[in-house]
């Protein structure tokens, strides 16, 4: 699991004087949506949630996704 947004240590707000440097790491992957890892989605939308499927529209295409996410994970500065 892929922590971001308000579970991320840097998403703060600035303190003046007090410096933070933050580090990210990302994935980029091609892959496709709605594979065979999906199982039955969209016909079953619990199998939607599959930890490994990019269900993306419900239309079966390459994709290119970062840290399995589309869209991928936004960076805030505040």
């Amino acid at each position: 699991m892929f922590s971001g947004g308000g579970s991320h240590a840097c998403f703060r707000d600035c303190v003046e004087g007090v410096a933070m440097t933050c580090t990210y790491n990302f994935t980029i992957t091609a892959s496709t949506a709605m594979s065979y890892l999906c199982g039955d989605c969209p016909n079953n939308v619990s199998a939607c949630s599959n930890p490994s499927c990019i269900a993306a529209g419900g239309i079966v295409r390459p994709v290119t996704v970062v840290n399995n996410r589309i869209p991928g994970p936004g960076i805030q500065v505040n």
